[in-house]
């Protein structure tokens, strides 16, 4: 039986797989560091609501909590974004070392596959599930993620008995997420960067939460890619999606990036910074994650059309 802590800032992946693990007969306690009313008040759940950079070691030890599980992303508008860049820093500091004073052998970190970046020159290269030397892109979460990604690989070397796992998740879509490429499928003309066609993966909101789930009890120490099995182009992309291919000049499209992220940031959540991303292809091997014996429920293109569906019936 295990006793889960999950460390979350309302993130919606922790909230479902909080309610996921508690119809869990495997789990026993689930501890909920930062409180989320989403989530109902039973006997298998603790909430504990502080922040997750405070002190954190005796609550792990009291609840004899074994598996930790960190969401943790400060991105709260209170904070600017070099202050939030070092609060999602020394909040993961904080649970790591909290852990290991508090007993805690078995880990899972969230991350990105944004962390590679894009391929310029291979085409055809397929980023594995491996230490990074440096963030594949300028843009600042591919930077935080591979700082915070730093502190998890030398937390590995200094704890190589303990069960460590980074969860790298690629381009997710589904009716509860808000990102990047949702955020640019949403728009109802795509814009598209002359003579590029690149290739893109996704992976639906529930498939990342069971792997989550199943990362609990499966796999060694390592790196995950929680990606798709298959890619497809972005023309593909706006068949499927009964969008409209707009091209502009590479140019053009980082003023027009500029210009929409600073004016309205809130509305358009395509930051300059990631022009690049709808240049290039970045295709991820989800192989060690299949290896454990994880099977995914959707494929590429129902989670597309899934996306579709939300998008039009929010819309309507």
């Amino acid at each position: 039986m295990r006793r889960v802590a999950i460390t979350t800032r309302d993130f919606y992946y922790a909230s479902e797989l909080t309610k996921k693990l508690l119809a869990d007969e495997r789990v026993e306690k689930i501890l909920v560091i930062g409180k989320d009313l989403s989530v109902p008040v039973v006997d298998k759940i603790i909430y504990i609501d502080t922040l997750p950079y405070f002190p954190l070691a005796s609550i792990f030890k009291e609840n004899n909590i074994d598996t930790i599980i960190n969401f943790v992303k400060i991105d709260d508008e209170t904070y600017s974004n070099k202050e939030a860049y070092n609060l999602t820093l020394q909040s993961l500091e904080n649970i790591l070392s909290s852990g290991t004073r508090g007993g805690v052998e078995n880990y899972i970190l969230y991350s990105s596959t944004i962390i590679y970046g894009v391929n310029k020159k291979k085409k055809d290269k397929i980023f594995k599930p491996v230490r990074l030397k440096k963030p594949g892109s300028k843009f600042y979460y591919s930077k935080l993620r591979f700082e915070a990604e730093k502190l998890v690989y030398e937390f590995m070397d200094e704890f190589p008995h303990f069960n460590i796992k980074i969860a790298r998740t690629a381009f997710t879509l589904g009716g509860n997420v808000d990102n990047l490429i949702s955020s640019y499928l949403s728009l109802k003309f795509l814009p598209m960067v002359s003579h590029h066609n690149p290739e893109f993966e996704f992976v639906h909101e529930d498939d990342v939460i069971d792997a989550f789930q199943h990362l609990i009890f499966n796999g060694e120490t390592g790196i995950y890619n929680i990606s798709s099995d298959d890619s497809i182009s972005l023309k593909e992309i706006a068949e499927l999606m009964d969008s409209k291919l707009i091209s502009i000049p590479k140019l053009l499209a980082k003023q027009m990036a500029f210009l929409s992220w600073h004016i309205i940031p809130g509305v358009v959540k395509i930051p300059p910074h990631t022009i690049d991303f709808f240049m290039h292809s970045f295709l991820t091997d989800n192989n060690s994650l299949k290896a454990t014996g994880f099977k995914f429920k959707h494929t590429l293109t129902e989670t597309l059309k899934d996306f579709k569906k939300f998008r039009t019936d929010f819309h309507k």
